[in-house]
């Protein structure tokens, strides 16, 4: 596992200009970055189960996560197998994912 990636130059230029690799190496690089659900963790996607299952109390353990872009961070939640295939991503826009001021993409963080 690396623990940088770099994704634009000092002067704000992606490095992969042709973006042939970017995307798929920044979603394996993501995945890396965020460790397993910890035994015993709840899904984090309360508000997906108070829509999809109304009056269920008892939220399901999660098994999985989800990553999202908020800002200049980017937070990741875990979640249970259900809403990892609903809530899945629509695709990534590596030109949009967040860096560093030396280029490098920026870590997720848990933000439950």
């Amino acid at each position: 596992m690396t623990t940088t990636l770099k994704l634009r130059t000092r002067k704000g230029e992606m490095v992969d200009e042709d973006g042939e690799h970017a995307e798929e190496d920044l979603m394996l690089w993501v995945e890396d970055q965020i460790p397993p659900a910890p035994t015993g963790q709840l899904c984090e996607k309360l508000e997906g189960h108070q829509v999809l299952w109304p009056g269920i109390d008892l939220l399901p353990l999660a098994d999985s996560s989800l990553w999202y872009i908020k800002g200049e961070h980017v937070c990741y939640i875990y979640v249970c197998w259900e809403c990892s295939e609903i809530y899945c991503g629509d695709g990534l826009e590596v030109d949009y994912y967040p860096t560093t001021l030396r280029g490098n993409a920026v870590t997720p963080t848990h933000c439950s």
